[in-house]
């Protein structure tokens, strides 16, 4: 069996995720890790997307862990999505963000990042979903999220599928 590729996950991605019904099969398609502030900022209100949050990690179905190194350079980064640059760099794997300032250090950097499309689109090539599922995931999380044209363009292309979305 091959290992699970890591992701080192934002709260941003996580929610939006949550909402689309695709945080169990992200679970069950790779390893996530979670950074404490971001599991509080998932936790903190009592919402259906912290307490399935909460529910998965009894489960043990993800991990929360603590960088090692708090006052190392973050780019400017704060709260969560710093927690989450510092752990990736402790740790390496993928960052999992919607988060736009972290997105963009990923690109910059040349540091390999999902968003929630992205990562729904892994979720479907691991046969973890069906293309329908997938279909009707992506179109909720264009709904949700405030993703730029090209990203939408970008998701299409990796699934070779036009998405009819409304105006």
């Amino acid at each position: 069996m091959q290992a699970r590729k890591r992701l080192i996950a934002d709260s941003s991605s996580l929610i939006l995720l949550t909402k689309a019904g695709l945080l169990k099969p992200l679970l069950d398609t790779f390893q996530v890790i979670v950074p404490p502030l971001v599991y509080e900022e998932m936790t903190r209100k009592d919402q259906p997307d912290g307490r399935l949050l909460r529910t998965c990690l009894q489960e043990g179905l993800y991990q929360i862990q603590t960088p090692s190194v708090l006052n190392h350079n973050a780019h400017g980064l704060k709260g969560g999505e710093r927690e989450v640059f510092i752990l990736h760099q402790e740790l390496g794997g993928t960052i999992l963000t919607d988060d736009g300032r972290l997105a963009a250090l990923c690109r910059r950097q040349r540091l390999p990042y999902l968003n929630a499309l992205t990562a729904a689109v892994d979720i479907w090539r691991y046969h973890h979903i069906d293309f329908s599922t997938l279909y009707q995931a992506l179109l909720r999380l264009i709904q949700l999220g405030r993703y730029s044209d090209w990203v939408v363009a970008y998701v299409e292309k990796l699934i070779n599928v036009k998405l009819e979305r409304s105006s």
